[in-house]
């Protein structure tokens, strides 16, 4: 084993450190910060699940949650029999494995298909970039696992194609496609549809569309999403479900906005994506060196990751209502296609490359000694220690990347860990107290457990968000429902801007913090009947 690490490139050697280093810095106070909505509905659906015992049909405070198929929510559940505990890090330590297993497999395909520098560059930016560091890392959503999944139909298409064994490559490709449409329904079908037809179409292999391999691949979808609907259809019925499939896919297009706000987010979407993707993101503007442009020009791999990219990203593209966590599946396409410009760049477009990251490590000090000077951090323990050591380590890593040109992009790599190291001891803490959020978790956890034992419902719409249900119905160990009516002895939770009434006719027993214009939501007894 010694003999077999010391063959390993440097590159690889790096990466292997990097990824460990990397590991308690995506792991520490996980699950400090209070949920999100989001993160509330995806907690909420797994977390009734549970208590129900329903893992077909999801529900969201009792009532049939019909936007997303059950697969995440399976994960979540696993996740907190593991760690038994259901709470902020149990449900966010999917995301962080599902990274973890998206960088590897990254790093494993571009081993393959080029250089293992490419190969680790291009693992360590989908780590790193700020969305994914800074954001999307610590929160229980989705979008990671499902653009892994994605990925890997990408991959398959190519590899397959490549090795000429269409019939393995429409039944694999098919299954996963199945697998991310359990996860988040229609999206998976259509970056199947358009990357089979255009990569197909390119390498004039279109016709293989209408063969019997096709057709296999066609029916192992149709066995497994069936399967799904069938034993759905026992509990719930199948029109509405997919009427609302339908219906998700089709509110983020330009059918659903007016003229006037396509054409606004058209022409700011190029500019937003670059921001929240930086640094890696500008890896684009290396395409101007038409040194670097005429490598991937003659290189199969690039040539389908730059043809996957074009015939996907218009979707978004055109899309009125994009979140940027939507594009992570088309993060290892696009920074293999820049390290693959990097690797062949002129030597002036390298020096301004290598010129834009020594600056920016020398900035990162300046903003790891920010703490000390923020009159909020004080609470912090051993503040002056933390932000010592992290400056002494950054300053080390400035001191290595303006010195060792060799492995000055992997040494950048790690400052951008540090900086998250920074974020993770001096930011979390005070967001997980002193934010809006942890007035919410705080009251929600306080009435859960006040009214562990009454019949406590939300009232109508509009009065609660999901993390106050979530947090909630975790204290409480049963399923917050809704009731539109007012029924002797029960205690509602009600929205005293849109329901006023109810409070000036009942007594008000309590309140809590919502995120939402009124701030408050009102607990009110209804007496009994014999009062």
């Amino acid at each position: 084993m010694t003999s077999r690490l010391r063959s390993w490139p440097l590159e690889q050697k790096v990466f292997g450190l990097l990824l460990l280093f990397s590991v308690p810095v995506l792991l520490i106070n996980l699950g400090q910060v209070p949920f999100i909505e989001d993160e509330g509905i995806r907690g909420l659906v797994a977390l009734e699940m549970k208590l129900s015992g329903n893992y077909i049909a999801p529900t969201l405070n009792g009532e049939w949650y019909l936007k997303k198929p059950p697969l995440w929510n399976w994960i979540l559940c696993l996740s907190f029999a593991v760690f038994g505990e259901v709470n902020e890090f149990s449900a966010r330590f999917p995301t962080v494995v599902f990274l973890y297993i998206f960088v590897i497999h990254t790093f494993l395909v571009f081993r393959r298909h080029c250089s293992t520098r490419v190969a680790a560059f291009s693992a360590l930016a989908v780590l790193t970039c700020g969305r994914i560091l800074f954001w999307d890392s610590m929160l229980a959503l989705i979008d990671i696992c499902f653009s892994w999944i994605i990925f890997c139909l990408f991959v398959w298409i190519f590899e397959c194609h490549k090795e000429g064994k269409f019939r393995k490559l429409y039944l694999g490709a098919y299954l996963l496609a199945a697998l991310a449409f359990l996860l988040k329904g229609l999206p998976a079908l259509v970056f199947l549809g358009l990357t089979l037809v255009v990569y197909q179409w390119f390498k004039n292999s279109w016709t293989k569309l209408f063969s019997w391999d096709h057709l296999l691949g066609v029916l192992s979808l149709v066995v497994v999403l069936g399967g799904y609907l069938l034993a759905y259809a026992q509990v719930n019925s199948i029109e509405s479900l997919l009427g609302v499939f339908f219906d998700e896919s089709a509110k983020r297009t330009i059918a659903q906005h007016t003229f006037s706000e396509s054409i606004r987010e058209w022409m700011w979407f190029p500019f937003e994506m670059l921001y929240h993707f930086l640094p890696w993101s500008l890896l684009a503007f290396l395409a101007l060196d038409r040194s670097a442009l005429a490598s991937v020009k003659r290189h199969s791999f690039m040539v389908f990751c730059l043809i996957v990219f074009a015939a996907n990203i218009w979707i978004y593209w055109f899309s009125p209502e994009v979140y940027p966590r939507y594009l992570i599946m088309f993060t290892p396409l696009y920074f293999g296609l820049g390290f693959q410009f990097h690797e062949n760049l002129s030597p002036d477009s390298k020096s301004v490359v290598d010129g834009i990251m020594k600056l920016l490590a020398v900035l990162s000090i300046p903003v790891m000694l920010a703490p000390v000077f923020y009159e909020g951090s004080e609470g912090i323990p051993n503040l002056l220690i933390k932000v010592l050591l992290l400056t002494i380590l950054l300053c080390t890593l400035t001191w290595l990347l303006i010195t060792k040109k060799r492995i000055r992009v992997l040494i950048f790599f790690a400052v951008l860990l540090t900086l998250r190291w920074g974020l993770d001891l001096f930011v979390l803490p005070l967001r997980a107290t002193t934010t809006e959020g942890s007035l919410v978790r705080e009251d929600a956890l306080r009435i859960g457990r006040k009214f562990s034992n009454a019949s406590l419902y939300i009232f109508a719409d509009d009065s609660l968000r999901f993390e106050n249900s979530f947090y909630i119905t975790s204290q409480r160990k049963q399923i917050l429902t809704r009731t539109y009516s007012q029924s002797p002895g029960s205690t509602l939770i009600v929205n005293p801007r849109k329901y006023p009434e109810l409070v000036r006719k009942y007594p008000v027993v309590d309140s809590m913090h919502v995120r939402r214009i009124e701030r408050i939501a009102y607990i009110l007894q209804i007496p009994e009947q014999n009062q």
